[in-house]
């Protein structure tokens, strides 16, 4: 499947493509190339996150609900992007892995909600705030290493995180919410 594991590079060709198929003269032709791509994502949005390189969010609920398709999200090489939306990844309950964009300033609320399979994540050390429930009800996630930058953690963001055993939390730290825990 395309959304199995989105890397850079693979992130990069998928753009090309969906770029290119816009060129596409022929409508049929056209019409058929984006059907086997809809098919291939089982009809979820993918058009807001292809701007790989060009863009400094994913808009909110990009990936929502991409349940058993993405199991891997290896995106450090994505510089530009500063902010995850808000439920851009909710309820994609294959992940399991996430290394997020290098550059990543905010996690919006809810942004990993409900990925009950993420056991392993690496967040950037440019890092300042983590919405409230960006990572709620990730069950499989045992242990977290909070970055040096991170200033904020909202209501609720870790809440039902039951494996939770380990965390490592920064000096910089200022607010802890309601619940993060």
């Amino acid at each position: 499947s395309v959304t199995e594991q989105l890397d850079v590079r693979s992130l990069a060709r998928f753009a090309a493509a969906c770029s290119a198929c816009h060129a596409v003269a022929h409508k049929e032709l056209r019409d058929a190339w984006l059907n086997v791509v809809q098919r291939s994502c089982h009809g979820k949005r993918y058009l807001p996150l292809l701007q790989t390189r060009a863009t400094s969010a994913w808009e909110t609920e990009t990936f929502k609900g991409c349940s058993r398709n993405l199991k891997s999200l290896l995106l450090s090489d994505l510089i530009a992007v500063t902010f995850v939306g808000h439920n851009a990844f909710r309820d994609c309950s294959a992940l399991c892995r996430c290394v997020l964009p290098t550059g990543l300033v905010t996690i919006g609320g809810g942004a990993f909600n409900r990925c009950t399979s993420l056991a392993e994540l690496t967040l950037p050390a440019t890092l300042t705030s983590i919405g409230e429930s960006a990572f709620r009800g990730c069950y499989s996630l045992t242990s977290l290493t909070l970055p040096a930058s991170l200033v904020t953690i909202g209501d609720d963001a870790f809440h039902g995180c039951y494996a939770l055993a380990s965390v490592k939390f920064p000096a910089s730290l200022v607010t802890i919410g309601l619940g993060a825990f």
